[in-house]
């Protein structure tokens, strides 16, 4: 996970005696598998669950800013080079933005390194999203560098 990511999770772990990974497994869970755990240990409502994810996915995107600044060239082609690897890497950022909003991958899977997990089409993308409680949260990404990745879900 990302340090900005470790850090929401590790105030839980400090003050709340959270843990973080799976220990039956030993590897640690996705941020959405972490996120509904975390939910459950801390029995938070459905109103709390909203504002938690909020501030989550603040901290997704500060980790994908502090990576990737989709809004600056170079960065967009290092994603565009990751996510569409076969491709020639766009020479401007309007292209690069072009070439990334063809690209239908989830946020969370996109900033815990999951680069190859991707879909056909946004239905695809949604379906997948909505099983596995994999849905960024719209007002998170609007002033970030996840908005080009956005895609209407619902």
């Amino acid at each position: 996970m990302p340090r900005p990511v470790l850090q929401f999770f590790e105030h839980y772990q400090q003050k709340h005696n959270f843990v973080t990974k799976d220990d039956a497994h030993g590897e640690p869970d996705s941020t959405p598998e972490t996120f509904d755990r975390l939910c459950k240990h801390m029995k938070w409502t459905k109103a709390e669950r909203r504002k938690y994810r909020l501030k989550l996915s603040e901290a997704v995107s500060e980790s994908v800013r502090s990576k990737f600044d989709c809004n600056k060239l170079e960065s967009a082609q290092q994603v565009c080079r990751l996510l569409c690897p076969k491709e020639p890497v766009p020479q401007s950022l309007n292209a690069a933005k072009k070439m990334l909003a063809k690209v239908f991958i989830n946020i969370f899977d996109f900033v815990d390194g999951y680069y190859n997990v991707r879909f056909a089409n946004v239905r695809a993308l949604a379906k997948y999203s909505k099983k596995h409680h994999k849905i960024f949260p719209k007002e998170a990404a609007k002033n970030s560098s996840v908005r080009v990745l956005l895609k209407m879900l619902f």
